[in-house]
């Protein structure tokens, strides 16, 4: 049976849709933070070490003009158009500037409906066809309010539509929490057996990431060897690197066969390489467990391959260690964006193991990074699962008569 479809405006579905607020001043003691573009990832409100702190005087004359809830969904407008986040256990701890837009729906619609067109691939086009600006991508308010979206007449249909979804996510949700409890086991078992144990050696050997690696390399800048925005195979670049995971989606650059080739002969990607960022967000790290095929790396992007003084799994978390990352941003440079030199990352020194106590944190780290990986496989599985459905979905082309809906 398929569904019926009405085609609502927003002046029909939301209270209202605004962006956020221009100047403040910053506090570092207040506790509240002012979002932008870059707060905004993977359908969440990510609040990090660099989002910027305002004064509670700010924070609440912003916060009564634009009063964030639960449930409201969030649009970034400006610079990187297009990233959603649907609120969720909101804390009172964080307005939003103009590079954000919020909409408030009312009863017409779930917001997780709106969240979930807008993610659809007729919902980005529509957002990327509304985008305008050369220096910096706009997205006028003035189009948001004429958006108009398809909406099932029966809620009950629209419930369903959005139990399928909401269960997916879900699932894709509770694999990434394990992931960061493994994660963090892992290094607590790090600073136990390795960080705590090589302070007690009577005897040190030092060794820097150059003395442990067989290959440490970048991979391609485009520039006079191959044009992106064509073929099938992904760029990735420091943007498609999050959560110690690649992700190849509509965010990448396209490149050609014969572009892959060519980076092929400079990065040459293996299983059980280790991916760092250079440029930028420095120190986003990354372990290859399964052969690249499709996709390789931007000159922004370190790749190094251990050699036989350490593990590939060891030096996972080499890299994410706070003394790893510390140093690497301490020694960037750089005007427009700051990077770190392959010499000055190769030169990191630190003390290596004796091969007893190599072995056993070893045989600790492996098998919990294996782990980790199978949930990051499912992720990948259940996030392409979802984004095959969603616009079957939402266009009825799937019957959804015979679905137990358990969304309120």
């Amino acid at each position: 049976m398929s569904l019926e479809f009405n085609l609502i405006s927003s002046d029909k579905y939301c209270t209202y849709i605004t962006d956020g607020t221009h100047g403040t001043h910053s506090n570092q003691e207040s506790g509240k933070y002012l979002l932008s573009a870059k707060d905004i990832l993977d359908g969440n409100v990510h609040i990090k070490d660099n989002s910027r702190i305002i004064s509670e005087d700010d924070f609440n004359k912003i916060h009564k003009n634009y009063k964030l809830e639960n449930y409201d969904v969030l649009l970034t407008v400006a610079g990187t158009i297009g990233r959603t986040a649907i609120i969720k256990n909101y804390e009172n701890n964080y307005t939003f500037q103009r590079s954000v837009a919020i909409f408030k729906t009312n009863d017409k619609i779930k917001s997780l409906w709106l969240y979930y067109y807008l993610n659809s691939p007729i919902g980005k086009q529509i957002i990327k066809s509304l985008s305008k600006g050369t220096t910096q991508l706009i997205l006028p308010l003035k189009d948001l309010r004429n958006l108009e979206i398809p909406v099932p007449k029966n809620i009950v249909d629209q419930k369903k539509i959005l139990s399928v979804l909401t269960n997916i996510d879900k699932k894709i949700e509770i694999n990434k929490k394990i992931n960061k409890n493994l994660l963090r086991l892992s290094r607590a078992l790090f600073k136990e057996f390795y960080m705590d144990k090589v302070e007690s050696y009577d005897v040190k050997k030092y060794v820097t990431l150059d003395d442990v690696t067989s290959k440490f390399a970048t991979g391609l800048n485009p520039r006079k060897n191959f044009v992106l925005g064509e073929g099938d195979n992904y760029y990735v670049t420091i943007k498609n690197m999050a959560n110690n995971s690649i992700v190849l989606d509509d965010k990448c650059a396209s490149i050609t066969d014969e572009a892959l080739v060519k980076i092929n002969k400079r990065s040459d990607l293996q299983v059980g390489d280790l991916l760092f960022s250079g440029i930028g967000t420095i120190g986003r790290v990354h372990l290859i467990d399964e052969k690249p095929t499709n996709w390789n790396i931007s000159e922004s992007v370190f790749t190094m391959r251990p050699n036989e003084l350490v593990s590939s799994e060891f030096l996972f978390i080499m890299l994410l260690s706070q003394e790893v990352q510390e140093y690497a941003k301490s020694l960037a440079s750089g005007s427009v964006q700051k990077g770190i030199r392959m010499r000055d990352l190769k030169a990191f020194e630190f003390i290596l193991l004796n091969d007893e106590d190599k072995s056993h944190l070893d045989s600790l780290l492996i098998p919990i990074i294996a782990d980790m990986k199978i949930n990051e496989k499912e992720i990948r599985k259940l996030t392409k699962l979802r984004d095959t459905l969603l616009p079957k979905l939402m266009s009825g082309e799937i019957d959804v008569s015979k679905i137990n809906c358990d969304l309120e």
